[in-house]
């Protein structure tokens, strides 16, 4: 067994790398040096979350529990991806609401649903799948706030979103 590969036993779901805390540690500074010479480079600021964030997710998760939208959603476990929310359906929505906004600014900005960088690094399925809505449900943010997907509003969004969440910038 080598330090980086496969220190923490089997898989706990189909995308997790198996991971020690000195791995996470190791990955999530490495990948927060290289986000910081490129921020543009999403799936490493992801990676920071997913190897910091777990105190984070835990109240998430907790309060999730204990609100009834939240209980459904951890039931239910819903997606967003373009099977569950077709273009069509949101290009089809009235004017100005919410749906036909968020459809315009996937449109505009090329955006994919489907594109979100899969969770790997949290080792609890439960706390992996609110990691995954976290991500899910970011474009969402940005068509509420109005903020553009420019390094400026990804820094606002993320810095609403740490206040909302309790998550590190990732």
């Amino acid at each position: 067994m080598t330090l980086l590969t496969r220190g923490a036993g089997a898989a706990r779901y189909s995308a997790h790398v198996p991971t020690t805390l000195l791995e996470k540690a190791l990955i999530g500074s490495s990948s927060a040096v290289r986000a910081l010479a490129d921020p543009r480079q999403a799936r490493l600021v992801g990676v920071v979350g997913e190897t910091t964030g777990g105190a984070a997710l835990h109240r998430l998760h907790r309060r999730m529990e204990r609100h009834p939208v939240g209980r459904t959603v951890l039931q239910d476990r819903p997606l967003i991806t373009s099977e569950t929310l077709h273009a069509e359906t949101l290009r089809a929505m009235p004017a100005g609401s919410f749906g036909a906004e968020y459809g315009a600014f996937l449109a505009r900005h090329s955006f994919d649903p489907d594109e979100r960088t899969a969770v790997h690094f949290v080792d609890d399925p439960e706390l992996a799948y609110v990691m995954t809505r976290y991500r899910q449900v970011h474009d969402l943010w940005h068509v509420l706030y109005g903020l553009p997907p420019t390094f400026a509003g990804e820094v606002a969004l993320k810095w609403l979103e740490a206040a909302q969440t309790g998550l590190p910038m990732c």
